[in-house]
């Protein structure tokens, strides 16, 4: 990293053998005292911009599209005409991720993975990989070959929650003991090298003899300065807050998920918010508004309304709640999907109605703790079911024979958009 700082371009003239480096983005943290819904505006300005410089690109586009908002959000802004998505059977995400590419008519393919999946995985992934994460977390191994016959460039939503929803700013985390833990809206306080050092720390492998403490290896890899810099395993950081806030991910090898840097060696890939403007955009928020408001989750509302009433997968609320109920909210269902009740996949192939995908639907398991009643009450259809018009779409496919897609053209609300947002990925005439 001293031979190659972040950030930076590197020329070697051949004839001379000559080096010049240019460094044309530097990490400083500069928030700036504006009103939350400037930054919205600004987000959905940038997402414009980084849109329209992809318009003329006629590749093929396919969106890896998840349960959450950060991928919706792409789904949105741009006329994918592709979307897919990765899971062991039609999960509560997988049929989120199809809801949401049903309502703005995108075509939806499950990559379904086989039982087998993570075993094939440890002996293909491996000689890829350079140990910055699990090998599992390279979730699209497998279907590599797919995704580059159907399409020519992937999109991806990774990073948005990592900069614009309190991925950077290290939190307190409420032991609730057996219950479970609550990660709260409130900063950690790390005003120097050794607290930041002891958030770091944690213990190394049992397998590891004699290991030396976690703290005082990475003390050896930190350098404080006279100017108030700090180098932290040859980055330069310019304060500590700095590095407290992005050192998880800046620079990017940093990062402990091996998803990214999997997908580079295995398809053509863009993550939109991996642009520097977004990471300007993120270092100008107060930390108030990295905690306690959600950029993309109002960028969503403003750019479709629609996908904004669609429930997050994991947490069950939909990203169009305003934060403090969506806080209580998502912690409450989370709650219930550990102690109470979640789904999970027949143990057996069910017949694949109209509209059903992959032939598994799901089953809710109820947890020994509710009374007997409720268990059964529960047991009639999952507990995650989505809440629409007249009830309709409750089950894998509707009614009477009744097709999802002819139930979301009859109750659809018109899609709303944000003029001048381009669309990418289909020729136009």
């Amino acid at each position: 990293m001293r031979t190659l700082p972040p950030g930076s371009i590197t020329t070697i003239d051949l004839a001379t053998g000559t080096r010049e480096t240019e460094q044309y983005w530097r990490l400083r943290y500069d928030p700036l005292d504006r009103s939350f819904t400037y930054f919205v505006d600004r987000f959905v300005e940038l997402l414009q911009e980084v849109l329209d410089e992809r318009e003329a690109d006629r590749r093929r586009h396919g969106l890896l599209l998840s349960g959450g908002s950060d991928s919706r959000l792409l789904l949105a802004a741009d006329d994918v005409p592709v979307t897919y998505h990765m899971a062991d059977w039609m999960s509560r995400e997988a049929r989120t991720a199809e809801r949401a590419a049903m309502s703005v008519d995108a075509e939806f393919r499950l990559l379904r993975r086989p039982d087998d999946h993570h075993e094939r995985m440890l002996e293909h992934v491996a000689p890829r990989m350079n140990f910055n994460g699990r090998f599992d977390q390279a979730h699209v191994n497998g279907f590599d070959g797919r995704l580059r016959d159907e399409l020519d460039v992937l999109m991806t939503g990774l990073y948005g929650d990592s900069f614009f929803k309190g991925g950077l700013v290290p939190k307190r985390v409420l032991d609730l003991g057996g219950v479970g833990s609550v990660t709260t809206p409130v900063a950690r306080d790390l005003g120097s090298v050794e607290d930041y050092l002891d958030a770091l720390d944690g213990s190394l492998p049992p397998y590891v003899e004699s290991p030396p403490t976690l703290e005082s290896i990475l003390r050896g890899r930190i350098e404080e300065r006279e100017d108030g810099s700090i180098a932290f395993g040859g980055v330069d950081y310019p304060s500590l807050r700095e590095l407290v806030l992005f050192s998880d991910y800046y620079p990017l090898s940093n990062d402990r998920d091996y998803h990214y840097f999997g997908l580079t060696q295995m398809v053509d890939h863009w993550t939109p918010f991996l642009d520097n403007r977004f990471i300007d955009l993120a270092c100008s928020m107060p930390i108030r508004y990295h905690l306690q408001r959600d950029v993309i989750d109002a960028a969503l509302s403003a750019l479709s309304p629609e996908l904004a009433s669609l429930p997050n997968a994991g947490t069950g609320v939909p990203p169009a709640t305003p934060f403090p109920f969506n806080y209580v909210r998502k912690y409450g269902s989370l709650f219930w999907r550990k102690h109470v009740a979640d789904e999970e996949p027949l143990g057996r192939t069910t017949p694949a109605g109209p509209g059903a995908i992959g032939g598994r639907h799901p089953r809710t398991r109820v947890r020994r703790a509710v009374p007997r009643g409720a268990r059964r009450t529960a047991s009639r259809e999952p507990a995650s079911r989505p809440r629409t018009r007249l009830g309709l779409l409750s089950r894998p496919h509707g009614r009477r024979g009744l097709h999802r897609r002819a139930l979301y053209a009859l109750y659809r609300p018109r899609r709303v958009g944000v003029r001048g947002v381009r669309r990418l990925g289909r020729p136009r005439g």
